[in-house]
């Protein structure tokens, strides 16, 4: 899950996480890095104000780092892992389904559709999800 950018308290659910878990437990953090948020596809490409919201949104990974580490978790690791898809229905983008299209101002929201409408018209439109993996030993 995709959600430590919405946790008002990171080193408390870091800390809480840490004393819940087994001594051989691991947590897995799913979140995206500054390369991710500036090269989301098709997200970035239409809606271009997104970009600036994300990175003030998301914690640097260096930060969440930190924060593991200062609340006992050890041995950190990440990985990247990546999919593609061809999009052929906008529900996602119409409903925002993405949280930082509740954050767009209208007029910047329905220009990056239209553009994603007009694309789509022509064909699929190709989708790559990355997320960076943020492993960390108990």
């Amino acid at each position: 899950m995709d959600a430590v950018h919405h946790f008002y308290d990171r080193v408390r659910v870091f800390r809480e996480s840490h004393r819940l878990l087994s001594a051989q437990g691991v947590v897995c953090i799913a979140t995206d890095s500054v390369d991710i948020i500036r090269n989301r596809t098709p997200l970035s490409t239409y809606c271009t104000e997104t970009i600036e919201i994300e990175l003030n949104r998301y914690p640097r990974i260096e930060m969440l780092e930190a924060e593991l580490r200062d609340s006992g978790f050890v041995t950190l690791r990440q990985e990247m892992v990546c999919s593609s898809s061809w999009l052929t229905d906008l529900s996602a983008y119409r409903a925002k389904a993405f949280s930082c299209l509740r954050l767009l101002p209208e007029d910047s929201y329905r220009l990056g559709l239209e553009g994603l409408e007009t694309d789509l018209a022509k064909g699929s439109v190709l989708s790559v999800s990355r997320y960076l993996l943020l492993w960390a030993n108990r």
